[in-house]
């Protein structure tokens, strides 16, 4: 055997040992990939689970392919073995340090910290929305419950009348002469954790002294976007023809990751949420989160499954001026669309306490058809307004919310911005 023989042998073995090792590796994935496809509950196994499919199957085509073109003189052999070895030892550097910077997160993630929570509810509480993503049962009664370490943080009741409604008891009869208060937003509004008459918007009709009709369309991790798209379908046509409408639209922090659809809120529940994009000044459907942006979905689904992106608590994007300014745009079209279907309407932003990216959010709501009524340093930040190990707001918070906006939104100074007819 002569040098080049030899030398290419030696080549040729280590090549080969590199190629099967990665075989195995492209095996695996290809078969994590394939188990998730199979058992995941979620739309982020499915994500995951093609991607391992395809970089595993992809990845051993290209391998076997590549064999098939392995020379048949020493010396070229030679080139060919260290080509192969250049590219798999290539690929190993790239990997190594991400699978290894993964592996050691999860090994050196932090035991569970707090007490154990659990919730849950008597029945099934939501249902599919082809448009809203979800939305409530209709009609029901339901007992919701939550619990650290076994101890109640909250039970309560929630009644759904049969327009997928919270019912509000104080509320004056439908159809009444008085205004008719409308109470959107998301599961602050609705009331999460408190019974039927406890929510604010019962406070406020209570307030009114059964002067004012008042409906709860807020329902539990909706966005701005369900509120314009409700609007957009006529959900609420008929209800406000002819009325003098106050609404009113609780805001949290969290409402701008919902409109913009960060990691955070595509890959838990909000994949089929209402997806807006401001075109020629405002704010146009484009279809579901997932489904009008494919490959940041794609992204989004694999960054979620890092323990190193959750370990750096990484939410994308990166909120800017303009994802501000889309929030502002769905709320100025929901408010004008609201006084284009109403004989008068006012649309009231209310900045709940803790609120924190008001001074961010407010310049972009001027100039448009809302009012900021800003409550965010209204209560402090003690156990009396919101539930041990929840953000939810307590009995006692509601009840002062509600008397609050009953006098701002429906007092002397409530219909200080007033829409005229044609929403202008």
């Amino acid at each position: 055997m002569t040098n080049d023989e030899a030398r290419a042998a030696r080549l040729l073995r280590w090549a080969t040992r590199a190629e099967l090792a990665a075989a195995v590796a492209l095996l695996t994935a290809a078969a994590l990939g394939g188990a998730l496809l199979r058992s995941g509950a979620h739309w982020t196994d499915g994500a995951l689970g093609r991607t391992g499919l395809a970089v595993g199957l992809g990845g051993l085509l290209l391998l076997a392919l590549g064999r098939l073109g392995r020379p048949a003189a020493a010396a070229q052999q030679a080139r060919w073995a260290l080509r192969r070895l250049a590219r798999v030892a290539g690929a190993a550097l790239v990997l190594a340090p991400l699978v290894s910077v993964e592996v050691g997160c999860r090994l050196l993630a932090p035991g569970a910290a707090g007490p154990v929570i659990a919730q849950g509810t008597s029945e099934e509480l939501y249902e599919h929305d082809p448009l809203l993503g979800y939305r409530p049962r209709r009609p029901l009664q339901v007992r919701a419950w939550k619990t650290a370490d076994g101890a109640p943080i909250y039970e309560a009741t929630y009644t759904i009348d049969a327009a997928g409604r919270r019912v509000v008891p104080a509320s004056a009869p439908p159809g009444g002469q008085g205004p008719l208060v409308l109470f959107l937003g998301c599961s602050n509004t609705f009331g999460e954790g408190v019974n039927d008459d406890e929510t604010m918007a019962h406070h406020l009709a209570l307030r009114a002294g059964g002067r004012a009709e008042v409906v709860n369309l807020g329902f539990c991790g909706y966005g701005p976007q369900q509120l314009l798209a409700r609007l957009e379908r006529g959900d609420v046509d008929d209800l406000v023809a002819g009325r003098e409408v106050v609404a009113i639209y609780p805001f949290i922090d969290a409402h701008v990751n919902r409109a913009v659809g960060s990691m955070g809120i595509v890959t838990a529940w909000g994949a089929d949420m209402p997806c807006y994009e401001v075109e020629d000044g405002a704010p146009r459907l484009q279809g579901s989160l997932v489904g009008a942006r494919p490959v940041r979905s794609w992204a989004y689904a694999l960054l979620s499954r890092s323990a190193a992106v959750r370990r750096q608590g990484l939410d994308l994007p990166r909120l800017r001026d303009p994802h501000f300014g889309l929030v502002a745009a769905i709320v100025d079209a929901a408010a004008r669309r609201l006084s284009a279907r109403a004989a008068r309407a006012t649309f009231h932003v209310a900045y709940l306490p803790g609120v924190t990216r008001g001074e961010r959010l407010t310049p972009h709501l001027a100039g448009t058809a809302a009012r900021v009524l800003d409550y965010s340093q209204l209560l402090p930040d003690d156990a009396r307004w919101r539930f041990d190990h929840d953000f939810h707001l307590t009995p006692a918070a509601h009840a002062v919310l509600g008397a609050r906006l009953h006098d701002d939104a429906l007092g002397a100074g409530g219909q200080a911005v007033a829409l005229a007819d044609d929403g202008r």
